[in-house]
């Protein structure tokens, strides 16, 4: 068991704690149970959590986060200075517990710099170089869910339930409704998620396409696509191959990552890849669906009650892949066939 010490520079007995964070959505959503444990083991300990901005809405939504701290190390060497602030910004709020869920060590180096007396993260020889206490795990087998509950677990803290936490503001939800009345959606619509940020995890558009074509057809349902700003033609080419054009809208770089989160929240029903919003949407909508390729659901997938939602058709590849060319043609994604998506869907429509 960790011996957890109390920084010695202290004027007041709030007890702090800083989180350094992943860099990526999924993996952000991925460690709240982990954030949420530390919460009740410290429940009027101060916590902070320390990511880049990609990620800082998702921390925003955590109803156990007190405080986001926002800086990005990966160009340190060409800002000295702006590093140098930022330990010393630590270094003054004289936290007193470091978590680091990021593998880098130069962060591991920061905290370290700050005077953190007791710092806990994933075991590396660079890392037990410093004295910090370094936690051997398997990060390469490991869901990430496990993964991060496991850091938090050398510490004494046991799991919290292995939902994610997202709070969706009312602000958000009144900007989806109006979106929604605007397009003419006053019944149920599926939500579809098109992108990814590699894009062998994308599942092809003409699939996604036909999948909208069945929804529509067969359900009677609408079909928002949804993404981030780089998705928007990519959802406007899925609704041009589309024989239901007026009954499927594009959502992409239309909403903030709260707004998307409150559009989830309606939908009948969403299906995406594996990225981080389809996680995202996990935490507030039952019935999401997420499709895999080259990444390995049991790493990345659906979680907790929702694992049996992931979409996986084994094809005799490795996964997860890590070529930088697939020489397989992308058969892997391509196993999964939309009437395959189809039957998940229909099997829980009366959930």
């Amino acid at each position: 068991m960790v011996e957890l010490k109390r920084n010695p520079r202290k004027k007041d007995k709030i007890y702090r704690i800083l989180i350094v964070g992943p860099n990526w959505l999924g993996d952000i959503m991925f460690t709240t149970p982990a954030i949420r444990a530390v919460r009740k083991a410290f429940p009027e300990a101060y916590i902070s959590c320390w990511v880049v901005p990609r990620v800082a809405d998702v921390i925003r939504a955590n109803p156990n986060v007190d405080e986001l701290l926002l800086f990005d190390e990966r160009r340190w060497f060409q800002a000295l200075g702006k590093t140098f602030s930022f330990v010393m910004e630590l270094y003054n709020r004289c936290f007193d517990l470091g978590i680091l869920f990021h593998r880098s060590f130069t962060r591991s180096a920061i905290l370290k710099m700050a005077k953190i007396p007791t710092i806990v993260g994933q075991y590396t020889r660079k890392r037990a170089r410093l004295g910090m206490h370094a936690v051997d795990l398997d990060y390469d087998s490991m869901h990430r869910v496990d993964y991060y509950l496991s850091i938090v677990g050398s510490l004494g803290i046991p799991p919290d339930g292995y939902h994610y936490d997202f709070k969706v503001e009312e602000e958000s939800r009144n900007y989806v409704r109006h979106l929604l009345e605007y397009w003419g959606i006053r019944k149920d619509f599926a939500l579809l998620l098109p992108g990814a940020n590699w894009e062998r995890k994308r599942w092809p558009a003409e699939r996604f396409s036909a999948l909208a074509d069945r929804i529509v057809g067969d359900l009677g349902w609408d079909v928002v696509l949804s993404g981030g700003a780089g998705d928007v033609f990519l959802c406007e080419q899925i609704v041009e191959m589309s024989k239901f054009k007026d009954r499927i809208f594009v959502s992409a770089g239309k909403t903030t990552i709260n707004q998307f989160a409150a559009l989830a929240e309606l939908a009948r029903v969403v299906v995406g890849n594996d990225t981080g919003p389809v996680h995202i949407a996990s935490a507030v909508n039952r019935r999401v669906y997420a499709i895999f390729g080259p990444t390995s659901p049991t790493i990345t997938g659906l979680y907790g009650d929702l694992r049996d939602n992931n979409i996986f058709v084994p094809s005799g590849c490795k996964v997860p892949c890590i070529l930088e060319e697939c020489v397989a043609d992308l058969k892997c994604i391509k196993s999964v066939d939309v009437e395959l998506v189809m039957r998940y869907i229909t099997a829980r429509i009366g959930d």
